[in-house]
């Protein structure tokens, strides 16, 4: 699968289920999950750790990822080091990259600086929890059912 121009190496099997490591380091942009949505019905996402402020980057991309998921309506079977509920801590952890950057910006941590808060992940990932929440439900496996059967219906 070629997505964003990049190379995404993953198996598959004839189901159309995507197997996923979890990889949110790697540079994946939304449009690489959209791609993943429009070509596959189930995803199995594995070893997804706690996440805390000092992976920012990796935290958006996993919530882009459920975003994705949810919007799309592609079941996902997930293991996780803990449940969604628990899944993104709240500690506070500098990472280097945040120290670099408020050195270079001149900015102290008084913890009144929005760019620093954590506030816009916090809020995204209860939306996360949420989704993640509903997606386990046997009526959203139901709706995703229905909905690919439709699109093989139109396909074919």
């Amino acid at each position: 699968l070629v997505c964003d121009v990049k190379k995404v190496q993953f198996r598959v099997n004839k189901e159309s289920i995507f197997f996923l490591s979890f990889r949110c380091s790697q540079p994946l942009s939304g449009a690489d999950f959209v791609e993943i949505c429009k070509s596959f019905h189930t995803v199995l996402l594995r070893h997804v750790p706690v996440l805390d402020l000092s992976k920012r980057a990796e935290v958006r991309r996993f919530i882009m990822l459920i975003d994705n998921l949810y919007d799309s309506h592609v079941r996902l079977v997930m293991s996780s080091a803990a449940p969604p509920k628990t899944l993104f801590s709240t500690d506070r952890k500098t990472s280097t990259e945040e120290e670099i950057l408020r050195d270079d910006l001149g900015v102290g941590e008084t913890g009144q600086e929005s760019l620093f808060t954590g506030e816009e992940e916090l809020f995204a990932f209860e939306r996360t929890v949420s989704r993640l929440s509903e997606m386990q439900t046997q009526q959203y496996w139901q709706q995703c059912a229905e909905l690919n059967s439709q699109l093989k219906q139109q396909a074919s």
